[in-house]
């Protein structure tokens, strides 16, 4: 019985260490892209302007 629940323990905290690696690259993926809209949106009014 302590085999099985070991296992299935060792099966979830592998599954909550993928999802915390994800979460953190999905982050660090939208404070990316965030930052390059915001570039974006200030060359926006130049290239209106010409």
């Amino acid at each position: 019985m302590m085999e099985l629940l070991r296992g299935e323990y060792s099966d979830l905290f592998k599954q909550l260490m993928s999802a915390s690696h994800q979460f953190k690259e999905a982050s660090t993926n939208n404070r990316v892209l965030k930052s390059e809209v915001e570039a974006l949106r200030a060359k926006v009014p130049s290239f209106l302007n010409r």
